[in-house]
């Protein structure tokens, strides 16, 4: 399966900007077994990026074309929403009602059709190392692990193929811990973009872009990997049916 995405503009800067004054994103693909970097400056433009690529964007000004495994292509944004996984977008949490970590995990659970109930939710945090935290507020947890949570929770979902994390970097902490995650699911079949910085890209081996004085800030892919192995440290985390239907989502080597 892969996710075109062509005529998209985005803004590296703070401030909001007229669409005439956006940059032109070039086409982005995203195939399912791939990882996926892109880094820029800070800004909006990661939001808006991973909004479109999940379908969620209120108003796109690009177009996200959906190649499914019989080569049959859509741009309808249902279908695009089932596909794709929108993780800890910036702005999802505002306010003082922070919700718990446990009932973050039981909601989860229950979009994924898997059972939900404490017990359940429990078992799910003990086999990842976090059930001590699970009367924290999610904001509570260390980046990384915060990170690696609720990308572990969206690929549960069974119909999942694509996996779009914004700025998991603005949390803080070692990017190593979750781009290692982001290599496990794409050695598993998923499709994962990251958007990040730049600096952060750097951290993870990236080279840095091009300096243009007079361009406004965007971002650009950084990264492109289909891992042949999958990162250390996370098969055991990892859903049983991610696990079970792995060899049947891998797609053979790029030629």
């Amino acid at each position: 399966m892969q996710l075109t995405v062509t005529g998209l503009r985005v803004s590296g800067q703070q401030s909001a900007e007229a669409r005439s004054a956006e940059t032109p994103l070039a086409p982005l693909r995203l195939a399912t077994g791939e990882c996926v970097l892109m880094a820029g400056a800070p800004g909006p433009g990661h939001t808006a990026l991973a909004l479109t690529v999940s379908g969620r964007h209120p108003e796109p000004t690009g177009t996200v074309e959906l190649v499914d495994e019989d080569g049959t292509t859509t741009t309808s944004v249902g279908r695009l929403r089932r596909v794709t996984a929108l993780v800890d977008a910036p702005g999802a949490l505002q306010g003082t009602d922070v919700p718990r970590v446990l009932d973050v995990v039981a909601a989860a659970l229950a979009q994924a059709r898997r059972p939900s109930h404490a017990g359940a939710s429990v078992r799910w945090l003990a086999a990842r190392g976090l059930e001590d935290r699970r009367h924290d507020r999610l904001d509570a947890l260390y980046g990384p692990d915060r990170t690696g949570m609720l990308t572990l929770l969206a690929a549960e979902r069974p119909e999942v193929r694509f996996l779009v994390l914004a700025l998991p970097d603005r949390h803080g902490g070692d990017p190593a811990h979750w781009w290692s995650l982001a290599q496990t699911l794409g050695h598993l079949g998923f499709g994962v973009l990251v958007a990040c910085l730049w600096t952060t890209a750097r951290e993870l081996g990236a080279e840095p872009a091009p300096y243009r004085p007079d361009a406004v800030p965007s971002l650009a892919v950084a990264l492109r990997l289909r891992p042949s192995s999958p990162g250390p440290g996370f098969l055991g985390q990892l859903p049983r049916h991610a696990l079970d239907e792995a060899p049947s989502r891998r797609l053979p080597p790029a030629q």
